[in-house]
């Protein structure tokens, strides 16, 4: 129980001290920096927007061909994961921080969790 709340205050922390963390970056950062983060913020915007599509398409394919659905949701996981990856290192070479944040999606009847990209700071 103590390892839980332990967890659960550690991830409460993480997630109210972030958001103030972004909001201030625009008050440290150079100016080269601040064009790194615009950078690492729209390859993670563009990583995103890819992932969305996928998504699309795969609900798509699964409702059209349902007995193949889990092979379009593994084939749909391994891309994401390959997309999500490599925007984190582009992300990290810049000097900034990116996560998954992951979120449920619903395809061909199964939830399916895909991971959508956040920049969080250096």
């Amino acid at each position: 129980m103590k390892k839980f709340l332990l967890a659960f205050m550690v991830t409460a922390v993480v997630v109210l001290a972030l958001p103030t963390v972004e909001a201030k970056i625009g008050e440290v950062l150079t100016t080269e920096e601040r064009e790194d983060y615009k950078e690492a913020k729209e390859i993670s915007k563009e990583a995103n927007l890819e992932i969305k599509n996928l998504v699309i398409e795969a609900k798509e394919l699964a409702e059209e061909y349902p007995e193949y659905t889990e092979d379009i949701i593994q084939n749909l996981v391994v891309v994401t994961n390959e997309i999500a990856y490599s925007a984190i290192e582009a992300i990290k070479e810049l000097g900034f921080v990116a996560v998954c944040e992951y979120k449920t999606y619903i395809i061909g009847g199964q939830e399916v969790e895909i991971d959508p990209l956040r920049v969080y700071g250096w």
